[in-house]
């Protein structure tokens, strides 16, 4: 029983172990995400409140009842039961409601433009781990390389075959290579913090990929078909003077009258009687009676003010809307132009630089062991090979951040990966 026990909490604790060290796309980063982090979580209330919020729209005063009784008076009309209504014009109640509906979509947008703004986070913070990682991939590699030359120079120091300053020089490379390892390390541990700090999760993050793609950019982008007015913050601006100018059509029929109505039916207390007269019922039945009354502002002052608020905000929406215009369009431009260039620049390192690189380390390695070329000779090409690795990888991190940049600049489709 008790081997039978251990063997449930192995296999149970094997299961956590795999679950914590689950592989991870990005899709998925994505998701848990979006049903973690707070700032969306947050905004998932505020749109339920901004909805809760429209049924205020119809907010009537309370109704007044009241019962009045003269002590003097039998069936009169001053005995009697009174309710009494009061409400704004009609029309108001229909403004405020469109307003509130209006400040519903922007709660919308604002959690839209805040899920895009997350999205490219993480995205970005994905494939910033990605390079940590692939360059800690490209030092190991030369680790190796460094390692096999210590070796030799150990092998023809021991030999006669070579100087102290050779074996010296090999050390010397592989302690070099071994400390940027470490800060390869460092890099991919604070890449996989601030990702985890995004989805809001303690979960060691794996990434599926094993090596570093390069983010594919729809041609459409490239060619310039950027509608500015579909970026985020310009989504948000156009909705907010949307709830402006709802709130200036408010402000103008709040010159329109208020209206009550009322009603009354008679009633006599007949134990109420402090001076013992008589008391009694009309009797040809109960007085009922009703009025209407409508409230007329006499004085405007303040609802001008109003008004002039109001339309102030509209005015200054607009001049928000210009600024932001300009500024995303010139961030479109500068985004693509960034992007253009980093292209070219991977460009060249995929099709001369890392087949030169590779070529250089290749000969390097086997020349040096056969003796053809000197260790001063050795070390100055495997350097020229290690650098050009690493320049490589640099290349495709600062590509795939412009091409995240150029995709998340307006609202986007998932991009796909060459």
């Amino acid at each position: 029983m008790k081997n039978i026990i251990l063997t449930i909490v192995i296999i149970v604790a094997s299961a956590a172990t795999g679950l914590a060290q689950q592989i991870t796309t990005l899709e998925e980063c994505l998701s848990m995400a979006l049903s973690n982090n707070p700032t969306m979580q947050s905004g998932l209330y505020s749109i339920a409140r901004a909805k809760d919020l429209q049924g205020t729209a119809w907010d009537l005063p309370s109704t007044e009842i009241s019962l009045s009784q003269t002590p003097v008076d039998g069936g009169g009309p001053d005995n009697a039961v009174t309710f009494k209504q009061s409400f704004e014009f009609p029309t108001i109640y229909k403004a405020r409601h469109s307003k509130l509906k209006a400040m519903s979509h922007l709660e919308e947008v604002k959690y839209e433009m805040s899920r895009l703004e997350l999205e490219k986070e993480v995205t970005m913070a994905y494939y910033t781990m990605l390079a940590a990682l692939e360059t800690r991939k490209a030092l190991q590699a030369q680790d190796s390389v460094y390692s096999h030359f210590l070796f030799l120079a150990n092998a023809r120091l021991k030999a006669g075959e070579a100087g102290r300053l050779e074996q010296i020089n090999a050390k010397r490379l592989l302690d070099a290579c071994r400390l940027m390892s470490r800060d390869a390390d460092i890099a991919v541990t604070n890449a996989e913090i601030r990702l985890q700090n995004l989805l809001n999760t303690d979960r060691e993050i794996v990434p599926k990929e094993d090596k570093l793609p390069a983010i594919e950019v729809p041609l459409d982008r490239l060619a310039g078909n950027f509608n500015p007015y579909e970026s985020p913050t310009l989504r948000v601006l156009s909705q907010e003077r949307e709830v402006a100018e709802k709130e200036v059509g408010i402000a103008r029929q709040s010159f329109l009258p208020e209206i009550s109505l009322g009603a009354s039916t008679q009633a006599l207390i007949k134990s109420f009687n402090p001076y013992d007269i008589e008391r009694s019922r009309f009797s040809k039945g109960n007085f009922m009676g009703f009025e209407v009354g409508v409230s007329i502002p006499l004085f405007f002052g303040a609802k001008k003010s109003a008004l002039k608020a109001a339309k102030r905000d509209v005015e200054i929406n607009r001049v928000q809307m210009e600024a932001e215009l300009q500024r995303v369009t010139a961030e479109f431009r500068t985004v693509q132009n960034d992007y253009l260039r980093s292209q070219k620049a991977l460009d060249y390192h995929l099709s001369v630089a890392n087949k030169d690189a590779a070529e250089i380390q290749r000969i390097a390695q086997v020349s040096y062991e056969k003796g053809d070329i000197d260790y001063l000779e050795y070390i100055q090409n495997i350097q020229v090979a290690m650098e050009q690795q690493l320049s490589y990888i640099d290349a495709l991190d600062a590509y795939n951040k412009a091409a995240i940049a150029l995709l998340f600049i307006q609202p986007i489709s998932t991009s796909k990966q060459k």
